[in-house]
């Protein structure tokens, strides 16, 4: 087995992360007091991480306050880890499963990944903003 060199892993990361810059940038919606993070969906076209709303050319040339939007930073987390959020997905709807009183679908259970389920459980232990 050949390991790849160190230099050649380091100017991956870089482009990787030239991309995520690329396709994220923190922006003032509609001249509000919380300051979120957009997302590229396609060029010229963007959107709240959190997706509550559209942004517009102008919101990026409104000053920042300094207040992040904390659904945007959970919702950009969630999409850096995909297995957690789809055990958090997964969770949500066996508990309103529970609720109706439906028993829970055959085939249903979640595979047991550890990692996981301590980022779920962190990213639930956050304050929602």
């Amino acid at each position: 087995m050949s390991a790849r060199p160190l230099v050649f892993i380091r100017d991956e990361m870089a482009e990787v992360l030239r991309e995520v810059e690329a396709e994220t940038r923190l922006v003032r919606v509609h001249g509000g007091r919380v300051d979120h993070t957009a997302r590229q969906e396609r060029p010229g076209r963007w959107r709240m991480a959190c997706g509550t709303l559209p942004v517009s050319p102008h919101d990026f040339e409104r000053s920042l306050c300094g207040t992040p939007c904390l659904a945007c930073d959970r919702a950009l987390h969630l999409a850096a880890d995909p297995a957690a959020a789809a055990l958090r997905a997964h969770t949500a709807t066996v508990q309103r499963r529970q609720a109706a009183g439906q028993p829970p679908l055959p085939g249903s259970e979640p595979r047991p990944n550890a990692a996981a389920e301590a980022t779920a459980r962190a990213h639930e232990e956050q304050p929602a903003s």
